[in-house]
């Protein structure tokens, strides 16, 4: 198996063992999280919690309200973007997050801010990682903030 795509799948699995409660926003594109999704979703088996396998649509949805992002109508159009970038110069999103991997342990952590509301400040496609969390460990940085306050 390709370890680029076991990495995305990891990252991913651990995105969707996030909850709402969370407080988490993606900041990063969103053409990129839903390419990132139909990477996985069309390479693994990955599974819902009731045990039935995903499907593209169902996972972006899942991610989506985890990520406190407003779910497209079409999420397929967005794929379809990606798929079709012409006259852009960047690399595919494979290609990319295999050179994130080089520089972090999980890039899309990268594309997460921790916060209070829909307006968050510094929000971008930046590959910053939320105050005070190191990518490396972000569920262990969410378990603490939980307990924190």
């Amino acid at each position: 198996m390709d370890p680029i795509l076991c990495a995305l799948k990891n990252e991913i699995s651990a995105l969707l063992a996030l909850t709402p409660a969370d407080n988490l926003y993606w900041c990063g594109s969103h053409t990129d999280l839903f390419e990132a999704a139909a990477l996985v979703c069309t390479s693994f088996p990955l599974y819902t919690s009731a045990g039935h396998l995903y499907r593209v649509g169902p996972l972006i949805h899942d991610l989506c309200l985890r990520l406190h992002l407003e779910e497209p109508h079409n999420p397929r159009a967005y794929l379809f973007k990606a798929k079709h970038r012409k006259y852009i110069r960047q690399l595919p999103f494979q290609q990319r997050y295999a050179q994130c991997l080089q520089q972090m342990p999980r890039p899309l952590f990268a594309m997460i801010r921790v916060g209070e509301g829909k307006d968050l400040p510094f929000c971008s496609s930046s590959p910053q990682p939320a105050a005070g969390m190191r990518v490396a460990d972000a569920p262990d940085a969410l378990d603490a903030t939980r307990h924190e306050g």
